[in-house]
């Protein structure tokens, strides 16, 4: 799963096309309650701009972004939240009753605070519900003398932000427990899909190694006469297999076999380790190899290929030393699976690869 699917937001649909549907119903039913209560009680100036306020403060919470909700676009909603406050406070009456709907500002900045919270800004909302508090508390103070009004105005969005914090907390953990379960899954099917692809390999090569070794075990085991030259060269194939597997390939293991009969003592080698050959330069490789092999007098040839600084290099060398070299370059096909995507020549008169 990508990045963006394991956001939590997005996980939740509390970002994308279900969070615009709900800032839609948002806007609507805040509008609506500002018309109707706020413009009659407060004028219209300070509806206004409340309501603008906290709709652009909703606009930064439904807007598309990581989870948790990044440090520049939380200031903002807050600064935005804190400014709608104070705009409501500023010509709020105060013969009013906490559950008047002319504070309609607290319920709309609290239902902000609890998306915020879904948006892994638990202890942040909690600091800005603070700070509201603070605000309408001093325009308590300052207005009757006493903080009781401005905490019975509060006192509500506490309540209900502390259900949605216990909400907001359960909810992450089983999304939590969602994401390790579904990386536990992934896990054991790659495990499973590893070990299947392993169990086809081994299979694959049994098959290859009886085919290639059957018919001689047959007469063995039936008693009959093996010729010792066969014998040979066929544990050569074999032994090629195990030493030189990423360079076993035709025509290479055809020329190495036509090499043997004629008496030449040849070894091939890979050296590479975890790394190997690209399929296309596998096959040059073995061609290349193979034209030198056909040419060569013996009695003994060693084809090794290496590693070296950049890439590899394959070595073609007879009793006297070193008699031909091959360059590659290796380049990673995909992460964690290095391939052998070029080659030049080196030392040898030929084409390049």
């Amino acid at each position: 799963m990508t990045a963006p699917q394991r956001d939590v937001g997005r996980f939740l649909g509390i970002v994308g096309r279900w969070a615009w549907a709900l800032f839609a119903l948002y806007v609507a039913v805040f509008t609506l309650i500002a018309v109707v209560v706020g413009v009659p009680r407060v004028g219209l100036p300070v509806t206004a701009a409340s309501l603008g306020l906290v709709v652009a403060a909703a606009l930064l919470v439904a807007s598309p972004s990581p989870t948790p909700l990044p440090w520049g676009r939380l200031v903002a909603i807050a600064a935005l939240c804190l400014a709608g406050v104070v705009a409501m406070v500023l010509d709020l009456p105060t013969r009013l009753g906490y559950e008047s709907l002319v504070t309609w500002q607290l319920a709309a900045v609290n239902f902000l605070l609890f998306v915020i919270e879904l948006r892994g800004r638990i202890v942040e909302a909690w600091i800005l519900l603070a700070a509201i508090v603070a605000v309408v508390t001093v325009w308590s103070v300052v207005q009757t003398g006493e903080p009781w009004l401005g905490l019975q105005l509060t006192y509500g969005q506490a309540v209900s932000l502390a259900a949605g914090t216990i909400f907001a907390i359960g909810l992450q953990r089983t999304v939590r427990q969602i994401f390790a379960q579904e990386d536990a899954e992934r896990a054991r099917a790659s495990v499973e899909a590893a070990r299947r692809a392993g169990d086809a390999h081994r299979a694959a090569e049994l098959a290859d190694v009886r085919a290639l070794a059957g018919p001689l075990l047959l007469r063995i085991a039936r008693g009959e006469a093996v010729d010792r030259r066969a014998a040979l060269s066929l544990e050569a194939a074999l032994r090629d297999r195990i030493r030189g597997r990423g360079l076993a390939l035709e025509p290479l293991v055809s020329a190495l076999a036509r090499a043997r009969d004629r008496e030449i003592d040849a070894l091939l080698l890979d050296d590479l380790g975890d790394a190997a050959l690209g399929t296309q330069q596998a096959a040059a490789v073995a061609r290349w190899c193979a034209e030198r092999i056909e040419r060569m007098p013996g009695p003994r040839v060693t084809i090794r290929l290496a590693p070296a600084p950049g890439g590899a290099v394959v070595s073609i060398a007879d009793a006297d030393g070193v008699v031909g070299e091959l360059a590659v370059g290796l380049e990673r096909d995909s992460p964690g699976s290095p391939a052998i995507s070029s080659a030049r020549r080196v030392g040898l008169d030929g084409a390049d690869i």
